[in-house]
């Protein structure tokens, strides 16, 4: 099965490749970035087991990306994997040499620790690469998540939440009031979709909207 293939290959990335550390700051060897030195050489950063995941999934037929972003640590890159419907999250450096995985197949949503760079987060692009609400079961049928972003919006940080969909509609839920963005060069994170948001809703909870909420939404 594709998941079976999948974790093969997982699974023989995460017990033979280690994290090249003796060359990580060294700019001039590139090499640690790609498939060849994880495959060959047996070590590499980040760039080269998600290169080498990608080739190897590739060539036995499954569709998946490489996805780059930041974590704690600093930037870094991982993999999202199509099965069923929907795509997993996967990141094979973070498991390597573990013996139980913990960043295999799961939902955004879970996938602790991992931010995309925000043109991964476009709606456009989710649309193309659908993710999956939980993770992965062996023989259970994925279910599509149902927001493809979430934050907190409230004057009182948590009582108040924006949520994106991708019918391009932001939801604003919860109770009491929103924040007030006072100043131009201060704006709501969900200002990174401006142009791509078509419509807002409120819910009955939300007591008012904070001031320049949606400045510059020409939608």
């Amino acid at each position: 099965t594709d998941y079976q293939k999948i974790y093969a290959i997982y699974d023989y990335i995460c017990d033979n490749i280690t994290y090249d550390y003796q060359h990580l700051n060294d700019m001039n060897y590139t090499l640690k970035n790609s498939a060849y030195a994880a495959l060959i050489n047996k070590t590499a950063v980040c760039q080269g087991y998600a290169n080498l995941l990608y080739r190897l999934l590739l060539e036995l037929g499954i569709d998946n990306r490489i996805i780059t972003g930041e974590t704690l640590e600093g930037p870094h890159a991982w993999n999202i994997v199509k099965l069923g419907d929907f795509y997993y999250s996967v990141d094979s450096t973070w498991d390597a040499g573990q013996t139980e995985y913990s960043y295999f197949l799961t939902s955004t949503w879970n996938f602790v620790g991992h931010y995309r760079f925000l043109e991964y987060e476009t709606i456009a692009f989710h649309s193309t690469y659908p993710v999956a609400k939980d993770n992965y079961t062996p023989g259970v049928k994925g279910t599509k998540s149902d927001y493809i972003y979430t934050g907190y919006c409230g004057a009182d940080i948590t009582n108040a939440t924006w949520k994106l969909g991708y019918d391009s509609v932001l939801y604003i839920e919860g109770e009491g009031a929103t924040y007030d963005f006072n100043s131009y060069d201060e704006d709501p994170y969900y200002s990174y979709w401006i142009d791509e948001i078509t419509k807002v809703s409120v819910a009955e909870g939300i007591t008012r909207i904070g001031e320049m909420s949606f400045y510059d939404f020409t939608a």
